[in-house]
């Protein structure tokens, strides 16, 4: 907000827009990496060996961190809204331009507010859960094509704890919904790989607690 109050111009929300592509960099470089790891941990956990040579440059996996970051990318969008308000809301109030700076800096201000410790939460939160479950599903996919055997997977839905009472409706009804792993679950209406597949709609996998198992389909 400095060069505004030197210049005494209003901020000019647009500005926020103008770093989209630099976020979206920040995004590959910092949080890329580790959703990979979980992605690779989960994988390992559920064939007990590593992910193959190339698995990092699959195309599932390029696909899934891709979706990924992409569902994270809109924050600039949502920072320019929240500045706009704050913005008008001073001029509304006939504030001084050193003001309206004041205003804009408590909006941006990470360490001051819960806002946006509370939105890194959720997005631990989500991009986590959907990372294991992307792992599972890869090392069922990996199963099935060395053994022959056709898998299928099935929609865990968080019915125990402290958790349970925020579960989704849809994802109790999915609860227990079995399919070929090449097929998507039906929830909600909507087709999900898996709980917290990025793909979905943010009101179908922000902070899903959902889990996926896998089996072939002639276990029991």
């Amino acid at each position: 907000m400095a060069p505004f109050v030197r210049g005494r111009s209003t901020p000019d929300a647009g500005a926020v827009l103008s770093i989209n592509g630099v976020w979206v960099q920040e995004l590959e470089r910092n949080v890329g990496p580790p959703i990979l790891a979980t992605l690779r941990r989960a994988y390992a956990a559920a064939l007990g060996q590593q992910p193959p040579d190339g698995f990092d440059e699959s195309v599932y996996v390029t696909r899934y961190l891709g979706a990924s970051i992409n569902r994270m990318s809109n924050v600039p969008d949502e920072v320019y809204r929240l500045i706009s308000n704050t913005i008008a809301d001073g001029v509304e109030a006939g504030e001084s331009i050193t003001d309206i700076a004041a205003r804009v800096d408590q909006v941006l201000e990470v360490t001051g507010t819960d806002r946006w410790t509370n939105r890194s939460v959720v997005v631990a939160r989500t991009e986590v859960g959907a990372a294991v479950n992307a792992g599972t599903l890869a090392a069922a996919g990996q199963r099935q094509r060395d053994t022959g055997r056709p898998m299928v997977k099935t929609w865990i839905a968080t019915t125990h704890g402290p958790s349970a009472d925020t579960t989704r409706p849809a994802h109790l009804l999915a609860d227990g919904q079995t399919v070929p792993i090449t097929q998507p679950f039906m929830v909600g209406g909507e087709p999900l790989q898996f709980p917290g597949d990025p793909s979905g709609s943010a009101g179908n996998v922000i902070q899903c607690r959902c889990n996926l198992s896998t089996r072939a389909a002639d276990e029991r």
